[in-house]
């Protein structure tokens, strides 16, 4: 699979930010935020369009504020290159992406992953005023004869316009752990921790494992760690390729 052609292919793929907490609650909630009410969360649901999940989203919306968060929500159509340039804007504590993942070959050695957008591929790609290898072209099985921009991990390090501030990531899509570039990349832009999968996952596991790792975090107020290890415990490995959840560092 030449290119960036090895994507979420069975992935309704999640991304969460989260962070531990100091004593009684699993995730972070900055203090040094005057000219803020409290944590702020942002769901980001790339796959909209494509694979639509409501009940997901708005089982995420509760939980979230439920737990005292004020929550955003991003369709798929305003996933774009400059939605993620500028996501450090919304000083987010919990960022929840629902995204595909692509991982690109080269030279048949899979790169680092790249996270969608839902901007399609045009002449206007060459005039972002970014360098070209911080984004990428990737397509999915969901839409074929589609292509995409992707941001790579060199784009989520080098073009972020500010800092995330000890937000965690949770990708929870194809691959983002199958090495560490990802978490890296978000690390190296202020964010706390990254969880996600270290192998292809089917939407219908994905689901099932975000939903548990939600209720770990916000309910049981799991430090990070801990509420990954509990999810695998309760619903296992992908059963169809293996994957589990991994968190960093």
């Amino acid at each position: 699979m030449p290119g960036l052609r090895r994507t979420g292919i069975v992935f309704a793929g999640l991304v969460i930010c989260a962070a531990v907490a100091a004593a009684a609650l699993a995730l972070v909630r900055r203090e040094d935020r005057p000219d803020e009410t409290g944590p702020r969360a942002v769901i980001v649901d790339q796959l909209s369009s494509a694979i639509p999940n409501s009940g997901l989203i708005d089982e995420a919306t509760s939980l979230l504020e439920g737990a005292g968060y004020e929550v955003d929500y991003v369709p798929g159509e305003q996933v774009t290159v400059d939605f993620y340039r500028h996501l450090p804007d919304g000083r987010y504590d919990v960022v929840l992406l629902r995204s595909h993942v692509a991982r690109e070959n080269v030279n048949g050695a899979w790169g680092a992953a790249t996270l969608f957008t839902s901007e399609p591929v045009d002449a206007s790609i060459k005039e972002r005023g970014l360098p070209l290898d911080l984004l990428g072209i990737v397509t999915n099985t969901y839409e074929p004869g589609k292509r995409y921009v992707g941001v790579r991990p060199t784009f989520i390090e080098q073009a972020l316009a500010g800092y995330l501030d000890d937000a965690t990531i949770i990708l929870m899509g194809c691959d983002g752990m199958l090495d560490d570039a990802l978490a890296l990349a978000f690390i190296a832009r202020g964010a706390k921790e990254f969880i996600s999968w270290d192998y292809p996952v089917t939407p219908e596991h994905n689901d099932v494992a975000a939903s548990r790792l939600l209720r770990n975090l916000l309910l049981d107020r799991d430090p990070v760690k801990i509420a990954v290890a509990d999810t695998m415990a309760e619903v296992g490995a992908d059963p169809a390729f293996g994957a589990r959840l991994r968190s960093y560092p």
